[in-house]
């Protein structure tokens, strides 16, 4: 510490200097007064006593300037004298002032703003305890798809687990708060009572779980979000002991959560997992894998590679015990981190890469424009040097005016960052962690340090071309000088080929994400999105038999076509694109029961008899579903094309019989009727899945999607299909109301909101690229100019000139696309999981890529070209 008191006491002389430069000649005065009146008893005169005195004291001006350098304080001149001389010449030159710096802060902008993206979604520490400890664990299918932990193997792996301190459960659902003037729908998450331990929360009111209320048959209890309790009840303390109706259930709230506590995504109300299981719900199957995961925090000692080998031995102890349920069922272990963020962990490295990108070219940029600003400087520089400025002192010079211009770049940069930001917001909507970004910290010191690395990028060309060059040729008149010598036009070409190479990876990437649209658009979706409405509803707690549930959704999709504007309307268990609500394995009537681990599975989806005619899903053979498909009638089943042509590729599938669950159970055959085209089920990219459709009032379920097609506007119609099912049950709340339009745009949201940045990424390399070439050339126009009038002279014809400086720039620009090629081919892998039926050596790409870059260089040569062809002979002569 005690560099940083001297530090301190530097700076404060320093603030101080006019004082201290005073007390300074005081001292020297009194010291010589001292030293004379010696001289003066020694018998000497005055005269000879001050001139002694003065002699021995030593020069007081080179006393004064040791003292300064002592203090450090002329290097603190010389950096003030520096920043002072920058600051001149940078107002004097403000065009180039201003490209320089609107330049630099595109660069900088971009990457403030997308390094905002990764700390805000990536970076930002997890809002638990020890987060590096905590691991994510879920079943795995036979093939590694994973899929939930059923209840009973989740008892298990927390008897048997021996890594963890503690391991916890939880499971999402939704459910209708009632008994309020506005019934509601929430978000309910059934947690074991060890969860919140796990991630070491505590609670900001009341308390949380214990064992006793997480046992079958215990009263249920809720732990409610301090969000939900603050715009639900206004943050009023009083709420514990205050009872919720859930699907017709009673809760007590005994605890809120802390201020924005989130496990994966926002939940109004946490209940403990076990009292909601019962023996007639199912959760007691081995074989039923509901939405449930486990988070467990490892112990002192224990990693993830020892945790993940345990787990393998407990599962593979499991499948042995319960073959009939277990056989192929693995585990999935990740750390939760991974588990969090590994979705879009890659594209956002890879958008941080892209704009990094992006700023070497604003960087390339500048350091050609310092080199052309060098040329006007040239007598100037040579005088300094003449007169006895050195080198490094010139050089340092050149750097300061860099740092000038970076941190001017910096703070607009900063400015264009933070303006971009609710853009990026919206792009980015939906991303885990994703939440308001805000100005922090580590961004600033992220640009802080960005801004130091631009200005030397860009600073140091200038200055070693001064180093190379050095004063003699400085201080020729008439030759080339510190901008034009041989190293400045080396330099400047290879800094507009590098330009090019890294806008063309740009371009490149930006392509393959608009290829991978256009591919995406091209996918039949099996559907026709256009004018549908879908709403989600549950008749959860009422206490409906299958008849009573039948009659209720018949009256529901009957009321809803009704309403003026709605073509029709139907119901579904799962919407297109939206991802399945029930898997299952199934057997098949004529084919060989395979063993329980290779049994395939398929979506199972009810829906009503027109729901193929609302989605116009085309049959391509048999029958749809009729109204005659009810209780009491043979069981039916539609199945979709990719179904049809794995079992039956040679055969007629109408009239094959499926079976769903495990061959043991008392399921009923289902009769095929109908094949149905392939629905993309899991979004636009998937594979399509097996999928069989049954019908609703022979399979009701209580949660459905209300599914209306419309020939009015989808506002002027949801109002009226909300009121009318309101009509039948007013306490029954339709709830996240979306066009299927929408649904479609949320599947392929991420790769297009990573294609509209990299396109504006790109265009902005292409812009910079092409001032870039046009500086190189008009620069080089200049630097011939007495070369191009002896040509002339001689009798070369305009038609030569046009070709020698356009061919000089499509040679710099087809040197930067080869190079750029070859860089493409590596940066495109990092796109490869987000492209789509789109190889990341795409031909067509490449091409189109390559001719527009070759245009855009065209146009920016041409216009220095056609400048060079005007050249007056008799003027170039006389031109130094």
């Amino acid at each position: 510490m005690d560099w940083l008191r001297e530090l301190a006491r530097r700076l404060r002389m320093l603030v101080h200097r006019d004082q201290f430069d005073a007390d300074l000649e005081e001292e020297m005065r009194l010291h010589l007064e001292l030293r004379q009146q010696e001289q003066f008893q020694s018998g000497m005169t005055a005269d000879d006593a001050r001139a002694t005195a003065r002699r021995r004291f030593g020069n007081v001006t080179s006393l004064r300037e040791r003292s300064h350098m002592a203090w450090g304080w002329e290097w603190f001149e010389n950096l003030a004298q520096d920043l002072r001389y920058g600051a001149r010449m940078l107002r004097k030159s403000p065009g180039f002032t201003a490209v320089a710096v609107l330049t630099l802060a595109l660069g900088i902008g971009a990457n403030t703003a997308i390094f905002s993206l990764v700390q805000q979604i990536l970076l930002r520490p997890l809002p638990y305890a020890q987060p590096d400890r905590l691991l994510h664990m879920r079943e795995s299918e036979s093939d590694g798809r994973p899929m939930g932990v059923s209840y009973p193997s989740f008892l298990d792996w927390q008897k048997q687990a021996k890594s963890f301190e503690l391991l916890g459960g939880f499971r999402t659902m939704t459910a209708n708060w009632t008994g309020i003037p506005e019934p509601q729908r929430v978000t309910l998450r059934h947690v074991s009572w060890e969860l919140l331990g796990v991630l070491g929360v505590r609670p900001a009111l009341g308390r949380f779980f214990v064992s006793e209320d997480d046992r079958m048959g215990a009263p249920f209890h809720l732990v409610i979000s301090h969000e939900f309790w603050t715009q639900r009840f206004g943050a009023n303390p009083t709420v514990l002991g205050r009872s919720m109706t859930l699907n017709g259930q009673t809760y007590t709230i005994i605890g809120i959560l802390p201020t924005n506590f989130e496990l994966f995504q926002p939940i109004d109300l946490y209940t403990a997992l076990s009292p909601s299981v019962t023996r007639d719900s199912g959760d007691l199957d081995r074989g039923n894998h509901s939405d449930l995961a486990a988070i467990g925090r490892l112990k002192p000692g224990a990693t993830l590679e020892s945790a993940t080998a345990e787990m393998k031995t407990i599962t593979a102890a499991l499948e042995k015990q319960y073959p009939g349920t277990n056989s192929g069922v693995g585990a999935i272990v990740l750390p939760f981190r991974e588990k969090l963020v590994g979705g879009v962990k890659s594209l956002l490295w890879s958008l941080l890469g892209a704009v990094s990108f992006l700023l070497l070219i604003a960087c390339m940029n500048v350091a050609n424009l310092l080199l052309s600003q060098a040329l006007v400087r040239q007598r100037e520089l040579a005088i300094r040097g003449a007169l006895g400025a050195s080198r490094g002192r010139l050089i340092r010079q050149l750097l300061v005016e860099s740092l000038l211009l970076a941190i001017c770049g910096g703070a607009v940069g900063v400015l264009i960052a933070w303006a971009s930001l609710p853009v990026l917001e919206k792009l980015a909507e939906g991303a885990p962690r994703m939440g308001h970004i805000e100005p922090s910290l580590p961004v600033l010191a992220f640009t802080f340090v960005l801004t130091g690395v631009a200005a030397i990028i860009f600073g140091l060309v200038p200055g070693l071309d001064l180093a190379r060059s050095g004063f003699s040729e400085a201080f020729k008149q008439g030759g080339r000088a510190v901008a034009g010598g041989t190293f400045s036009l080396k330099a400047r070409a290879g800094l507009l080929i590098s330009e090019v190479a890294l806008s063309l990876v740009l371009l490149v990437g930006a392509g393959l994400m608009i290829r991978t649209l256009y591919a995406l658009s091209r996918v039949p979706a099996g559907f026709d999105a256009r004018n549908l409405l879908t709403m989600q509803f549950s008749a959860g707690g009422r206490q409906f038999n299958d008849e009573q549930l039948s009659a209720f959704l018949s009256a529901v999709q009957e009321k809803a076509g009704a309403v003026p504007g709605v073509e029709s309307a139907a119901l579904t268990l799962s919407l297109p694109l939206d991802g399945s609500q029930w898997g299952s394995v199934f057997i098949l009537g004529d084919k060989p029961v395979p063993e329980r681990a290779k049994l395939p599975s398929a979506a199972f989806i009810p829906v009503t008899a027109n729901y193929f005619h609302t989605m116009r899903t085309r049959l391509l053979h048999g029958r749809s579903f009729t109204d005659t498909d009810r209780l009491g009638a043979p069981h039916v089943c539609v199945i979709n094309e990719t179904m049809a042509r794995q079992f039956w590729p040679n055969e007629d599938p109408i009239g094959k019989r499926v079976k769903q669950g495990w061959p043991e159970w008392k399921t009923p055959w289902r009769e095929v009727v109908g094949v149905a085209e392939d629905v993309k089920l899991d979004g636009v990219d998937a594979v399509t899945p097996l999928e069989v459709y049954l019908p609703m009032m022979q399979q009701p379920v209580g949660t459905q999607f209300l599914v209306v097609r419309t020939n009015l506007s989808q506002t002027a119609v949801l109002k009226p299909v909300q009121d009318t099912v309101h009509s039948l049950v007013p306490d029954m709340p339709l709830f996240q109301p979306r066009s299927m339009e929408k649904v479609y745009e949320e599947s392929i949201a991420t790769r297009k909101s990573s294609q509209v940045l990299l396109v504006a990424f790109a265009s902005i390399a292409l812009v910079l690229a092409a001032i870039g070439l046009y500086g190189v050339i008009a620069h080089g126009v200049r630097q011939r100019t007495q070369e191009i009038g002896i040509r002339m002279a001689l009798g070369a014809q305009r038609a030569d000139i046009l070709k020698m400086v356009i061919g000089n720039g499509a040679l710099l620009a087809a040197i930067g696309i080869g190079i750029g090629l070859l860089g493409s081919f590596a940066a495109a892998l990092s796109l490869r999981r987000f492209l789509f039926s789109t190889s990341t050596n795409d031909p067509l790409t490449l091409a189109a890529v390559c001719a527009l870059l070759a245009v855009v260089a065209l146009a920016a040569t041409l216009i220095p070209a056609v400048r060079a062809t005007r050249i007056d002979p008799q003027v170039a002569l006389r031109h130094e």
